[in-house]
């Protein structure tokens, strides 16, 4: 059995979590917010749990009663010590592989994001303190 989850990593995804909700109700929005756990099926054989995913509305007919089948708009890792390198490699590659918009890892020991955003089939990196939205249009701070 794998370790739970570190304090920080919950602590991080709570606040995650809390300020998206405030932001889409607010919005009146559509988007469907995901957290962990839940299974997303990139493929029959390929099937991995991200921390937090959100669905745009065209997409959400992938939402099946056993998880997500499909690729997720938008999707946030949070480091743990345990998870470091399946987030930052493991991950990235398969993010970019179906061709996830957004995709940050979140290191809440450091309080940083490093964010990629898909563009012309091609992951532009960027290390910040924030969650920074491009398709939602919104800084998420935790």
């Amino acid at each position: 059995m794998s370790p739970a989850p570190s304090y920080l990593h919950q602590k991080g995804l709570r606040a995650i979590v809390f300020e998206w909700l405030k932001f889409l109700e607010l919005q009146s929005s559509a988007i469907e917010l995901i957290f962990a756990p839940i299974d997303v099926h990139l493929t029959p054989e390929t099937i991995v749990q991200p921390d937090i995913l959100l669905i745009l509305p065209e997409n959400q007919h992938n939402i099946q009663s056993d998880g997500l089948h499909g690729t997720p708009d938008i999707i946030v890792e949070i480091l743990s010590p345990g998870n470091k390198s399946l987030d930052i490699k493991t991950k990235k590659a398969l993010y970019f592989k179906h061709q996830v918009k957004e995709y940050f890892i979140v290191d809440p020991e450091k309080g940083n994001v490093i964010s990629y955003y898909l563009s012309n089939n091609y992951y532009k990196s960027v290390n910040q303190s924030v969650i920074k939205s491009e398709i939602l249009g919104i800084d998420i701070h935790f």
